[in-house]
């Protein structure tokens, strides 16, 4: 034996040096081979296996890296198990191999041996790997089948690691056997489980503050400084609203739930008692940005808006003995956001994370991360080597990429199954990776695919609880359950300790109505997890309903004060179902004052005292709740009004049937093929600034397509339908028959010549982000479809409000009256045609007859509300800090912003999303051009600002009202002051500095807290021009060799760009003469083609080609007539009609273009006169042509700008393009000898 061992350990030696000599070789012959460092490590390990080092390198290498096999590293780990079995990091590293490979007892014992032995160690590794363990061990205590020995051991770890575990790994033990104690139904041990690792428990809390969720973030609200107040106003519609006393759960608050629930700004407050002094850890858990003061004096200000720190973090802080009072702001968007702090002496373990200096503390840094919720830097952390990682680390990582929130989920999964794949290729037996692969199939639709993965591999991981849930649960969903419940036994045997096995017992019995086995499995699960309404909901399917309000207060046991009111709505049942009334009216009065904003809770409590007799009561408390909370109740004037008690359309109804007799009696002839005979409304504006809508509509019905066209009725969205009729036309009415779950509903027997009714209402309410303000809409009396018979609104409100009323058009003025405190406001029109739309009028609310109304709808709500939406839009990410700060170079601010809009405008495709993530539009190079432009642009510290500029088109009526709707062009300011420039996108080939021509000199707003209006400039942002020059030898049988250079700039240069881009370089020529050359000169040839500076999208276009003609023009009698090249056509293009009703938009022209003709020998031509036409608002036109010996000028120049031309001076354009096309039209005649 010893003979034996020698000679295998010689071996082993000799294996060694051989591969060193192999390494070492060279030759002539081929190249040599580099040897893996894996392999010098598997090698060393073979000839020396009680080297610890070697093997511990090995095993990290095996577990850690790409070149590695996760199964190989059994071997260095079991000597190393023999040689040191006191060292941490091996138990650790064994259980991160065994639960790999789905050996999950195992692992948990492995992992149990690691934490007892790292506990007490103050290293930066061993309290990573304490941490990481407990992690691990948290995950097993919930299903396998130790895992009351690993609860235990958590318990007594907790206990022991009071005085010298670091906060970190000391948190996460006691946040662990917090979900244990209300898993088993002891609430007041969760609780003390809480205190002892220093969280608050009880908070006073107040909020949300608004309007605005983010913005206000650094406002300073009251509850900032001094002494809190009983109660605050937390802003416009908020309500003024008492402090709250909030409970935690474990050392979480959430603060939500109050009776205002919504986004916006929350305090928390609360006291620590210090016993003495000395340094301590305040830490913060929360995934929102947050202020917090500790006495009075701000210790930290983490703004999640503009990054994605860590979510919880510590502070060191210095404390005397006594009460520390904590005050903490939250900005979010959720209405419910959660909180936890805590205060705890600073302990031995109280240590920084673990440096990644190897693949195994990579790992450790990169789970640290994850679990304080910094996965962006766990991501970067990893992806800097992500081609050297495979193994347990890989895994993490694909892990990250799965929940990375600046990634597109496509592009999260196409990483995520790149990597799976690496991982499948390095180790087959990773139980993950075949778990991934088949939740990816299925995330995507390929279930049956999913399916037949997880099929193959099932019963290899018999441990692993994922798997065969996994499995289960696709079969469910397609159908296949008598598959699925044989794979109940499997999922009992995965998870012994798994409440969710049992779960899945009871929905099976459940299906299956096996009563018995549906009262076990109950039973079982309220056991395993007291948490669960499983036996409360057994109770109530029997209609045990004592039972099921026993159980229910057993778990409202469990629960804080301030949550109870979530178990009111299941009290208020059964007091129901056990037929106390008295009793459920009583729970619905409780749970009314804690969700006073509740217009359902009001009309529940109605109900009741209306059905016992008691109208007057339940009268007024309709009255009270739309004096308390009044623009939360509007539908409770709907139910006024439905029972006449206060109608607030009385008297303003209008009916249908007289309206139509009316209408048959006027014998106006209409020939459209639907007429609206009756486009009628009511608004009612109460003192809150609600409103109520009645709107009655007919429609004849004169055509086949009309039939079609309302022959099914959708109901517009938000709408109470009240009335929808056919009315034949002999008088007959025909009410249709709603088909539940359809869409539309169908009226019956439609022809031509009937009508059709309908009489529908909605409510709307004033905008808490715009502080209160209410915008009403726009009501339009006509369109360009259809003639409209009677179009009227009416506009009901108290005298003491004062509306803004915006009329428009050829708007007969309003007939306003006073009735009973109310204005009665009522705009009018009869018989209107449908008008003409005509080409290249500006927006139609310019000149359509209407009224828009509003109440205080101001631009700086608007702005500051659009800001809002933004300002979390712009969440760095450190990767493309990187790229920015690569593509934007050095230099000054403008050279590295012109680098960065070239960069975005070639690689990030113009799509819609406006107000998504910007970081996630750069990962999927498609969005917002300008977002992410703007976004790259902070990366590198160069200042802009975001514009929302008037385009020339856009309704340029003067209005008090804001409108959003007015202001579309996205345009950015980079810098400030006379050095800034201005940018849009929205395509590839625009100039840095370029404005489009309609926007040059437009205001703008700036969308930044208090932005205001800026004026865009006219000069110094571009121009769009383009020049033709023709140079032709003429030959005396009408010939010609022509060299035309074209020179564009702006918007045709960018035209020209983008239809070149398309066009494949060996089909350019082809193309170019076919479809443009042979259009402008007949029968022309290329012989030439050269595109100037096309890639160049700053500079000018140029286009110079060579065509031989075979006719340049046409005979004409004894003269040869020259063609006018790239004529205008002006009056065909601008001014086609005789004459207009509406305003016309003309677009800029700036053209020149100059041929020379050289005449063949003998020939002779004249100059033509020079011609000189100016239009309206500058327009100028002008034309000439010299003759020096044989060579023949001849220019054309126009300048039309961006101008409106209203009807009065549309005959000015008539004359000037007339005028100009007269010029052009002259011939230039040649006579030849």
């Amino acid at each position: 034996m010893t003979s034996l061992r020698r000679a295998g350990a010689l071996g082993r030696v000799g294996l060694f040096i051989a591969l060193t000599i192999l390494a070492a070789c060279g030759g002539k012959q081929r190249a040599p081979e580099t040897v893996r460092e894996i392999d010098r490590l598997r090698a060393r390990f073979e000839a020396e296996p009680d080297d610890v080092d070697v093997a511990a390198r090995l095993a990290e290498a095996e577990l850690f890296t790409a070149d590695g096999d996760p199964r190989r590293a059994t071997a260095p780990l079991s000597r190393l198990a023999s040689l040191v079995p006191n060292r941490a990091d091996v138990h650790h590293l064994i259980g991160l191999e065994r639960m790999m490979h789905g050996h999950i007892t195992e692992a948990a014992e492995s992992f149990l041996a690691a934490l007892e032995l790292a506990k007490r160690s103050t290293s930066l590794r061993d309290v990573a790997i304490v941490e990481s363990s407990i992690e691990k061990l948290e995950s097993f205590a919930g299903y396998v089948g130790s895992a009351p020995l690993i609860r235990e051991q958590l318990r007594v770890h907790f206990e022991e690691g009071k005085e010298h575990l670091g906060l970190g790994a000391f948190y996460r033990l006691g946040d662990a056997l917090v979900d244990l104690a209300y898993k088993a139904g002891d609430r007041a041990a969760a609780i003390a489980i809480a205190k002892e690792l220093g969280c608050a428990t009880e908070y006073a809390v107040v909020g949300p503050f608004g309007p605005h969720a983010l913005l206000d973030f650094e406002k300073r609200f009251p509850p900032e400084q001094g002494e809190w107040a009983d109660a605050y106003d937390l802003g416009p519609l908020r309500g003024t609203r008492k402090v709250r006393e909030v409970e935690t759960r474990g050392c979480r608050a959430y603060l939500g739930n109050g009776p205002y629930s919504g986004d916006g700004v929350t305090y928390a407050k609360t006291v620590f008692d210090v016993p003495k002094a000395g340094t301590y850890l305040l830490r913060v858990e929360t995934p929102n940005s947050v202020m917090v003061w500790l006495d009075g004096e701000q210790v930290a200000v983490v703004d999640r808006r503009t990054a994605l720190p860590p979510i919880e973090w510590e502070r060191e802080v210095e404390l005397t003995p006594g009460k520390h009072e904590v005050r903490v702001k939250v900005a979010s968007r959720h209405p419910n956001p959660v909180l936890s702090v805590a205060l705890r002496e600073k302990k031995p373990g109280d240590v920084a994370l673990v440096q990644a200096t190897t693949p195994y503390t990579r790992f450790l840094r990169a789970e640290r991360l994850v679990s304080r919720g910094d996965v962006v830097s766990a991501r970067e952390l990893y992806r800097e080597v992500e081609h050297e990682i495979g193994g347990s680390a890989l895994q993490h990582y694909v892990t990250i990429v799965e929940s990375d929130p600046l990634r597109p989920d496509d592009i999260r999964r196409d990483k995520a199954r790149a990597l799976i794949r690496r991982l499948l290729e390095q180790d087959p037996d990773a139980w993950y990776a075949i778990l991934e692969v088949a939740s990816l199939a299925a995330a995507e639709g390929r279930q049956l695919e999913a399916i037949r993965t997880l099929r193959e591999h099932d019963d290899r991981f018999p441990e692993v609880y994922g798997v065969v849930a996994t499995l289960r649960e696709l079969l469910l969903e397609r159908g296949f359950h008598a598959e699925a419940d044989r794979l109940l036994d499997k999922l009992a045997a995965a998870g012994p300790a798994s409440c969710s096995a049992i779960e899945e017992h009871l929905s099976t019995a459940l299906r299956r109505d096996r009563h018995d086995d549906v009262a076990r499995f109950s039973a079982e699960l309220v056991q395993c997890n007291a948490e669960s309404q499983a036996m409360y909901s057994f109770h109530v399917r029997r209609k045990e309903f004592d039972l099921a309000e026993a159980e229910l207060e057993r778990l409202a046991a469990l629960d804080s004060r301030d949550n109870q009111v979530r178990y009111l709505g299941s009290r208020i049942y059964l007091a129901r179902a056990k037929g106390d009334l008295a009793r459920a009216t009583a729970l619905l009065e409780e749970l009314r004052a804690k969700d006073p904003r509740s217009s359902g809770l009001v009309r529940e409590l109605f109900d009741g005292e209306y059905a016992r007799g008691q109208k007057r009561p339940a009268f007024d408390r309709i009255d009270r709740a739309l004096r308390e909370e009044p623009d939360a109740m509007l539908d409770l004037r709907f139910l006024l009004a439905d029972l006449g008690a206060d109608d607030p359309f009385e008297g303003m109804k209008i009916d249908g049937l007289a309206e139509i007799a009316a209408y048959q009696k006027a014998g106006v002839g209409y020939s459209q093929g639907a007429v609206m005979v009756l486009d009628y409304m009511v608004t009612r504006i109460f003192e809150d600034r609600s409103a109520m809508h009645l709107v009655h509509q007919i429609w004849h019905i004169n055509s086949d397509e009309a039939v079609n066209e309302h022959g099914e009725y959708s109901v517009p969205d938000g709408a109470d339908l009240l009335l929808l009729r056919t009315v034949k036309a002999d008088g007959t009415v025909l009410e249709p028959d709603p088909i539940g779950g359809k869409a539309t509903i169908s009226l019956p027997n439609l022809a031509r010549g009937d009508f059709v009714e309908a009489i529908f209402q909605y409510g709307t309410t004033p905008s808490a982000e715009m502080e209160g303000a209410i915008d009403g809409g726009r009501f339009v009396f006509e369109n360009f479809e259809v003639p409209f018979h009677r179009s009227e609104i009416v506009y009901v409100y108290p005298s003491a409000i004062e509306p803004t009323f915006e009329a428009r058009g050829d708007l007969p003025p309003p007939t306003i009256e006073q009735r009973d405190g109310l204005v009665v406001r009522r705009y009018r029109v009869d018989q209107r045609m449908p008008p003409e739309r005509e080409a290249m009028s500006v927006h139609p609310f310019e000149y359509l007859p209407s009224v828009r109304w509003a109440i205080d709808y101001r631009w700086d709500r608007i702005i500051d509300a659009v800001a809002d939406v933004l300002v979390d839009t712009e969440i760095a990410d450190p990767a493309h800090r990187a790229l920015a700060k690569d593509i934007a170079g050095s230099g000054p601010a403008k050279e590295r912003a012109a680098r960065l809009y070239r960069w975005v405008l070639e690689n990030v495709e113009n799509t819609e999303g406006f107000t998504g993530q910007a970081a996630l539009m750069l990962e999927a190079r498609a969005g917002s051009q300008i977002r992410v432009l703007r976004y790259l642009l902070g990366l590198v510290d160069v200042p802009s600002t975001l514009l929302f500029a008037r385009t020339f088109a856009a309704d340029q009526t003067p209005t008090e009202i804001a409108s959003l709707d007015l202001y579309e062009a996205a345009v950015l300011r980079i810098g400030e002051g006379a050095d800034a420039v201005y940018v849009t996108a929205g395509g590839r080939n625009i100039p840095f500095g370029y404005l489009p021509g309609y926007v040059r000199g437009a205001e703008a707003f700036e969308v930044k807290r208090g932005g205001g209006f800026v004026q865009l400039p006219r000069d110094g942002v571009g121009d769009d021009r383009r020049d033709f020059t023709v140079e032709a030898a003429l030959r005396p049988d009408g010939s010609a060799a022509l060299t035309v250079v074209e020179v564009h700039t702006g918007a045709s240069a960018r035209s020209w760009r983008d239809d070149l881009e398309e066009l494949p370089p060996a089909e350019l020529d082809r193309i170019f003469e076919q479809a443009y050359a042979s259009r402008l000169f007949p029968g022309a040839k290329l012989e030439k083609l050269v595109i100037g500076d096309a890639s160049d999208v700053d500079r000018p276009l140029t286009i110079r080609y060579e065509l031989a003609v075979p006719f340049f023009g046409h005979r004409e009698g004894n003269d040869w007539i020259l063609p006018v090249p790239f004529t205008l056509q002006l009056a065909a293009s601008l001014a086609s009609r005789p004459e207009r009703k509406t305003t016309q938009i003309v677009g800029e022209v700036q053209s020149r273009v100059t041929m020379r003709v050289r005449l063949p020998d003998g020939a002779s031509a004249k100059a033509l006169p020079a011609v000189s036409v100016k239009g309206p608002s500058g327009a100028r036109f002008e034309m000439r042509s010299t003759l020096e010996g044989p060579l023949l000028t001849w220019e054309r120049e126009v300048s039309i700008p961006l101008m409106r031309v209203p009807p009065r001076a549309y005959g000015e354009l008539v004359r000037f393009t007339r005028a100009a096309d007269e010029a052009e039209s002259r011939p230039v005649r040649v006579r030849f000898r």
